[in-house]
């Protein structure tokens, strides 16, 4: 395992800092966490939506070796992402060894319709720290009904908001502050937008008749992702147009957050099937 994690992390473009690399490692370890959860096989074919710089793109690719193939898909524009770029992140990926697994759209919501992937079908999509991004869960019901005509089950990954240490807790209180947030004042800088839970996903299933089956918990504190989240969101405050009222109601929310650890919370994994 620790020889195919090296191997994933340096076909990975890296950022400038001196750190990029331990960075990285610990998020393809994480990702390779998940895609065994998943229980992903050789040969297959998957759709990625919410693909990013290509961080599970990469794990899936070696996971579903040559007879396969992964297309990533991502809302995004190429030149959005820091200190990369998604261009830049995926150009050099798919210049690498695992290049001819991949494909990768950018620019593309599957919400509204199946634009470069109609009339293909895959042995599975997955989303995998993506579920969050969405505005709400009818959108991302949306989003499953469209994907119900390219396979026959989507797989999930996202945080659970069920802290298993009390050093988590300032990741979930970030989680829930940004939601807050979004819906009092929703805006294009909003990282987290709506908090997906289990829960949010077997009632999904239930009401178009389809079947959410509950995963394994994916545990990984050492991500620094929850770091990332706290400074998010404290620097919310600043970027959006708030009251002076409601800035104010904030601003202990905010300090109870830097009190209570930086541990990223787990992750929890399921099925969507149809």
């Amino acid at each position: 395992m620790e020889k195919r994690l090296d191997y994933i992390t340096d076909l990975m473009a890296l950022g400038p800092t001196a750190n990029a690399r331990t960075i990285q490692r610990r998020q393809t370890a994480h990702r390779l966490a998940i895609a065994e959860a998943w229980q992903v096989k050789p040969g297959e074919k998957i759709l990625e939506i919410g693909c990013g710089q290509g961080d599970l793109s990469a794990v899936l690719a070696d996971q579903v070796g040559s007879a396969g193939h992964v297309t990533g898909i991502d809302i995004a524009s190429p030149d959005y992402g820091a200190p990369l770029t998604l261009s830049q992140a995926w150009n050099h990926l798919l210049a690498g060894p695992l290049g001819d697994r991949l494909t990768v759209h950018f620019n593309t919501n599957l919400s509204d319709d199946l634009g470069p992937i109609a009339n293909q079908h895959f042995d599975r999509v997955v989303l995998a720290h993506s579920l969050w991004y969405f505005a709400s869960a009818n959108a991302l019901a949306l989003l499953f009904k469209n994907m119900a005509a390219v396979c026959d089950h989507v797989d999930v990954a996202e945080w659970s908001m069920q802290p298993t240490a009390l050093d988590q807790i300032g990741h979930l209180q970030a989680a829930m502050i940004q939601g807050l947030l979004y819906a009092i004042a929703p805006s294009d800088v909003a990282n987290i937008r709506t908090l997906i839970t289990p829960d949010t996903l077997a009632q999904i299933a239930h009401d178009n008749t389809w079947t959410y089956t509950a995963g394994t918990i994916v545990e990984d504190p050492t991500l620094d992702d929850a770091h990332w989240e706290i400074a998010t969101t404290n620097a919310l405050l600043t970027e959006l147009k708030l009251s002076t009222d409601l800035r104010d109601r904030v601003k202990p929310l905010l300090e109870a957050m830097s009190h209570n650890g930086t541990a990223s919370l787990a992750t929890f994994t399921g099925r969507i099937t149809f």
